[in-house]
């Protein structure tokens, strides 16, 4: 068995990362976070003000017109897009954002945008049509929510890429790690874990903030014959503005790095993106049950 807590990454990992700004109703910069920082290419001070119109391309200025206004109500909470952001140094990045609207005692105050790195990056080749798939389901998905998400739908978004065998989400309450849904449809019986149970080593290292990781060889049996088979069971913080509020839990057969990382990055995206759901709105617990 071989266990590693990842420490939170080298510069271009972190760089990678999801970029969160908020502005506000006339587009200018009121926040922005240290990602947002080395995506713009210019210090924060240097950004606040200044108008998202000067980091756009024409087109996709005109498409953040036309999006923002329909961000006015409580069942509008998000908007999924594609942008052409043009940097301090020139340079283009084609990204998917998603939008929403900021309240402030029940009154509209801002708008918050996240920038997803995740299409951004290219996978091998054996891996594009696998984990390079799930960003793409995964903002479709939350570009279509209107008042709860369905965290089971969520955790079987996951089960589109062949080695990945079980997923689970978790949300941090009362000093524990309590389970919202997982699907383990894909799993045989015998590599199964159950993720209703305590695990302390995915808590400990979710407080801190940093991915768990931990390689296994498991028999697995079909019929008379057994089989030895090496999965990893993985675990990566959900976290908003560097606070952690749950764990993305994804079991899977190829313990490659690249997979490892692109799965933190998953984690980092939907740690802005879901965390008005699963925090702030106090979401109850759904039940953990297998499609």
């Amino acid at each position: 068995m071989n266990r590693e807590t990842a420490a939170k990454g080298t510069e271009g990992e972190k760089s990678r990362r999801c970029a969160v700004i908020k502005i506000d109703f006339n587009c200018r910069f009121v926040y922005i976070d240290e990602y947002a920082e080395r995506l713009f290419g210019l210090p924060s001070e240097n950004l606040f003000g200044r108008s998202m119109k000067d980091f756009l391309d024409e087109e996709s200025y005109t498409l953040l017109l036309s999006v923002l206004p329909s961000q006015n109500h409580y069942e509008s909470f998000f908007e999924a897009t594609r942008l052409t952001l043009i940097d301090a140094r020139g340079d283009r990045h084609e990204l998917d954002i998603i939008i929403s609207l900021n309240f402030i005692a029940g009154n509209p105050a801002n708008y918050q945008i996240i920038f997803s790195p995740l299409n951004e990056r290219v996978p091998n080749e054996q891996s594009a049509s696998e984990y390079g798939e799930i960003p793409h389901l995964l903002i479709s998905y939350i570009s279509m929510i209107e008042k709860d998400v369905d965290w089971q739908k969520l955790c079987g978004l996951f089960m589109a890429v062949e080695n990945i065998l079980q997923a689970g989400i978790y949300r941090l309450h009362h000093d524990d790690l309590e389970l919202l849904a997982q699907n383990y449809h894909k799993a045989p019986s015998g590599i199964r874990i159950d993720f209703g149970k305590r695990n302390k080593n995915f808590f400990d290292a979710a407080v801190k903030n940093y991915p768990y990781v931990e390689s296994k060889l498991i028999n697995a049996k079909k019929n008379d014959d057994s089989t030895a088979v090496n999965i990893v069971d993985s675990g990566f913080p959900l976290s908003h503005n560097g606070q952690c509020w749950g764990l993305l839990r994804v079991i899977y057969k190829d313990g490659s790095t690249e997979n490892r990382d692109r799965l933190n990055e998953i984690a980092a995206f939907l740690g802005n993106a879901l965390y008005m759901y699963a925090v702030e709105l106090s979401v109850p617990r759904l039940e953990a049950e297998a499609v």
